[in-house]
């Protein structure tokens, strides 16, 4: 219930320092009144860290429908969670941790659909606050957002995958 939330998550990688991390994140919610969600995936959470107002915490949660729902997704930019933003049409914002995930941010920033590319352990809530507001409110990054959830759905992925694969093995059979 209520406005989207701004969702973030460190997936399967939290190679920075999760309690900076969090009070940032919380201090940019704050700051460009917005309210989200964390999931921790992977990463340790702060012993004692528990839900607010402003912030919802979990542990685990399906990204399909939670990013579908979210205002935009801050993440790092591994290819599944790309994926998975891309097809819920949310905007990001990027935490990279290797090599791959700084040119998915990249890409992202290049097709106008990511608002801001932060190291976790420098962020500022200052400019994080500010790249959710712009991911949030800029309607030109909505429009291009929802075109490239447009493209990723109606390229029929999986089925495509499997109507390939039953059409190799019944030539070959």
């Amino acid at each position: 219930a209520g406005p989207a939330p701004v969702v973030a998550t460190a997936g399967s990688m939290a190679s920075f320092g999760v309690a900076r991390f969090v009070e940032t994140f919380e201090d940019a919610l704050r700051r460009s009144g917005k309210r989200g969600v964390l999931v921790a995936g992977w990463s340790t959470l702060p012993e004692g860290l528990v839900s607010t107002e402003r912030l919802h915490v979990t542990h685990e949660a399906p990204y399909a429908p939670l990013f579908a729902r979210a205002a935009c997704v801050l993440h790092h930019g591994g290819t599944g969670t790309v994926a998975e933003v891309l097809a819920a049409g949310a905007p990001s914002i990027l935490l990279p941790q290797i090599a791959c995930q700084e040119r998915f941010a990249e890409l992202l920033v290049d097709q106008g659909i990511a608002t801001g590319v932060f190291d976790a352990d420098r962020v500022e809530a200052k400019s994080l606050a500010d790249a959710i507001t712009r991911a949030v409110e800029d309607d030109d990054v909505a429009a291009r957002v929802r075109k490239w959830r447009d493209r990723v759905c109606a390229e029929r992925g999986v089925d495509a995958a499997v109507d390939a694969i039953e059409g190799h093995r019944e030539a070959t059979a």
